[in-house]
């Protein structure tokens, strides 16, 4: 780690913490939340409902979940092989992308 002290650590971690809370997990949050939401015209969402929900889980709604994940599936998938492939013909390389490879 190239934090060599006790407090830079410390506030790294911190920045890292608030970042994720930020960009990650609030907007998930909000959408659960809308998903519940019967109607929000304020701050916060006046009164909570499943219909929301139901209807997204519907016939039609399940099929487009279900195109949703699998077209998800399959570009991790080919992310996670052209990557690797990626990263061997790095390794395997001569010059700058050897170096970045194993200094990483």
């Amino acid at each position: 780690m190239l934090l060599w002290s006790r407090s830079g650590r410390a506030a790294a971690v911190a920045v890292f913490a608030v970042l994720l809370v930020v960009v990650v997990i609030a907007p998930f949050a909000m959408l659960a939340l809308a998903a519940v939401a019967g109607s929000w015209t304020g701050a916060l969402p006046n009164g909570l409902t499943a219909a929301h929900l139901a209807e997204a889980l519907d016939a039609d709604g399940s099929a487009s979940l279900l195109v949703s994940v699998q077209t998800a599936l399959l570009a991790g998938a080919v992310s996670l092989l052209i990557g690797t492939w990626a990263a061997l013909a790095a390794q395997d390389s001569p010059g700058p992308g050897r170096r970045l490879i194993l200094g990483l």
